[in-house]
């Protein structure tokens, strides 16, 4: 029980990570919620997950085509918007990877 809660907690703070550029842009309440929950749910997932890759390429991956829905609310237009999403999923990705690597046995 004590490994899904530390993953949730690093679900946490990526999500946390995640809705620092929204705030500045003033995105909406579900926008917001909803990167929020993706992240929650990617950091409960990205430390179980069992590939035969290093966790940092595991965790880019996934956190890449985790944001794929977000992509969709995101991206009607603003190719900004897209940007930061794939970055974030890729760099937050790599980070819960290896955390969850090295705090997740």
């Amino acid at each position: 029980m004590n490994e899904y809660l530390t993953a949730l907690c690093l679900g946490a703070a990526a999500g946390a990570v995640a809705l620092v550029p929204l705030t500045l842009r003033r995105a909406a309440l579900p926008t917001m919620a909803a990167t929020f929950a993706q992240w929650l749910l990617l950091g409960l997932a990205i430390p179980f997950v069992e590939w035969s890759l290093p966790p940092l390429l595991t965790g880019l991956l996934f956190g890449v085509s985790g944001m794929i829905p977000l992509l969709f609310l995101y991206g009607r237009g603003d190719r900004q918007a897209v940007v930061t999403t794939v970055l974030y999923g890729a760099g937050l990705g790599t980070v819960l990877g290896l955390t969850g690597s090295l705090l997740i046995e």
